[in-house]
């Protein structure tokens, strides 16, 4: 088997930074990621209201050369009105619900159509960059949307920023299942969408848009916190990602953690299982979920 990196392989998602205890905590998280091997940070205006694109900007100011940075649009608009990341941070402890998200297996609600247009995705992409700190984008995603979406004028215009290095590639982040349908699936660089090992008729998906990058989300989602025999329990999270990689050769698998630790050992055993044969890894993912 041709040896595999986790750095063309894995992504950090960074949904939760501003959620985490501290400024300076969630830094040190991004940090430790990038020292272990991840180079590629998902983000998007919506997280955390641009806080999350704000601490991935001040992580990635030293090294943006060195990092891929996927932020989205077509979800909203951020207020320019911003207190420090730290202060955000501080009061999002204060405010933070003790309520937790019913989870369900239910199809996700109906994608509703909303018309983008160009001035739309370019005070986006204005204020992405802002929060950001950079003058490029290595990948912008429609973030819950189509293609059908998007005026012709819009599309024409990534394709501009796209042509001038803006932007080094464009892409879908929609869920699989409204994702699947769309019939233009071709023009766009980068689909990405969740994914469960055990989902039906992905590969076939990913294998029909081979000159795509598809980046999965949610792989670890629901995963049991069992011992698999001959591994240890804290291997397991690794393992599906292990086994997510050698299904997904050319693509990311997104995961995120807001603990070092559980970091750190997701990458160890990442790397460890990624050498195993498939059939071995799709044993081992029967008792993970």
């Amino acid at each position: 088997m041709e040896k595999v990196s986790i750095s063309d392989h894995l992504g950090f998602g960074c949904v939760g930074l501003a959620t985490y205890d501290s400024l300076n905590y969630a830094l040190k998280l991004l940090e430790q990621a990038y020292d272990n091997g991840l180079n590629y940070f998902d983000t998007a205006p919506i997280y955390s209201k641009g806080y999350s694109e704000i601490i991935l900007g001040k992580f990635s100011q030293k090294k943006r050369d060195k990092i891929l940075i996927a932020t989205k649009f077509g979800l909203g608009q951020v207020n320019s009105n911003l207190v420090p990341a730290a202060m955000a941070i501080y009061l999002n402890q204060k405010l933070r619900s003790k309520e937790t998200a019913q989870q369900s297996d239910s199809p996700p609600s109906k994608i509703d159509f909303r018309k983008i247009d160009k001035p739309d995705i370019e005070k986006s992409l204005m204020g992405s960059l802002k929060r950001l700190k950079t003058d490029y984008l290595d990948c912008f995603l429609l973030h819950e949307g189509l293609s059908s979406f998007l005026t012709d004028e819009a599309f024409f215009y990534l394709q501009n920023i796209k042509t001038a290095g803006i932007v080094k590639k464009i892409g879908l982040a929609t869920n699989y299942f409204y994702l699947k349908d769309d019939q233009q699936l071709k023009d766009w660089d980068m689909l990405q969408y969740d994914h469960h090992p055990f989902s039906q008729n992905h590969e076939a998906f990913v294998s029909q848009y081979h000159s795509q990058t598809h980046i999965h989300h949610s792989t670890l989602k629901k995963i049991k916190k069992v011992t698999i025999p001959g591994t240890e329990a804290k291997e397991i999270a690794g393992i599906v990602l292990a086994a997510e990689i050698r299904k997904n050769p050319n693509g990311r698998i997104l995961f995120a953690t807001c603990n070092n630790n559980h970091l750190q050992q997701n990458l160890i055993s990442t790397a460890k299982y990624l050498s195993t044969d498939i059939h071995t890894l799709n044993e081992l993912l029967n008792h993970a979920f």
